[in-house]
């Protein structure tokens, strides 16, 4: 799949439009196939290194995102193929890090 990543804390033109592995489902996590993902001040914030949050490159910014679920633990409450909106906090963030427009979180 594609995905906007930060390679190097210097803006926007720190990132490049690239290839990156998918991410594969657990039990504690549901996964989402992201559809659109909008850019917020603190994803620039974060993508100069000026966020509280600090995460070393390479990482795939997107504090807000829509989609759909691709995979989830039964016990979630969330089904395959349902539309969702996810915001993100840490762990959100965190599993972006990952590499992925996929992005997982409780």
């Amino acid at each position: 799949m594609k995905a906007c990543v930060v390679e190097e804390l210097s803006g926007p033109s720190g990132m490049v439009y690239t290839d990156v592995d998918d991410v594969a489902g657990d039990d504690d996590n549901v996964v989402i196939e992201v559809r659109a993902a909008g850019v917020c001040f603190p994803d620039l914030l974060l993508t100069k290194g000026e966020y509280q949050l600090k995460l070393p490159p390479p990482f795939v910014p997107g504090m807000e995102t829509a989609g759909v679920v691709y995979s989830a633990p039964s016990a979630s409450g969330f089904r395959v193929g349902e539309r969702v909106s996810a915001f993100g906090g840490t762990r959100l963030l965190r599993r972006a890090s990952g590499r992925s427009n996929i992005q997982c979180g409780p």
